[in-house]
């Protein structure tokens, strides 16, 4: 007998993962957006993020939101891995990362400041500006955080501009 797992066993369990999941409502809205010229706005669904041209270079932004449940189980990862995902999508668009703040609501200020803390320290790791934001402690508080990243690209990478032989 066979330890090997089907494709469609993988392909299910990753189309029923919260994380996959959560990304399904983006087609509420992706009727907002339209292809526009890339010399002037760039910010479409499917992309990491999105680019406003800028002078000779694009600006570049996006955001990341923490899954509630990670923020409860581990708050200092969820910090760092919200950096990590935010210096991916600016990676993933052909930028670099230039600064971060974060927006931060939770019932527990303790808990809330070891989520800055990781947000910091990957932000000094990678040295990145991280510029606060908005925090908000309560005792009426959910755990949410969002934190978005600026960047810039000389020229972008992008899912809808892909070209055979492109390097």
């Amino acid at each position: 007998m066979s330890n090997c797992v089907s494709l469609q066993t993988i392909v299910t369990s990753i189309l029923a993962s919260p994380e996959i999941k959560a990304k399904q409502a983006i087609h509420y809205i992706a009727p907002l957006f339209e292809k526009t010229d890339l010399g002037k706005k760039y910010a479409l669904p499917g992309d990491d993020c999105a680019a406003f041209f800028h002078g000779d270079s694009f600006d570049l932004l996006a955001s990341e939101g923490m899954q509630p449940d990670f923020l409860t189980s581990a708050p200092w990862r969820a910090g760092w891995s919200a950096v990590m995902a935010n210096i991916s999508d600016i990676a993933a668009m052909g930028g670099q990362p230039t600064g971060i703040v974060s927006t931060l609501w939770h019932h527990d200020a303790e808990v809330a400041k070891n989520i800055c803390e990781g947000i910091k320290h990957a932000c000094d790791i990678f040295q990145i500006h991280y510029g606060g934001g908005h925090l908000n402690i309560s005792p009426s508080n959910t755990a949410n955080l969002s934190v978005a990243i600026h960047g810039r690209a000389k020229h972008l990478l992008s899912c809808w501009h892909v070209k055979p032989g492109m390097t």
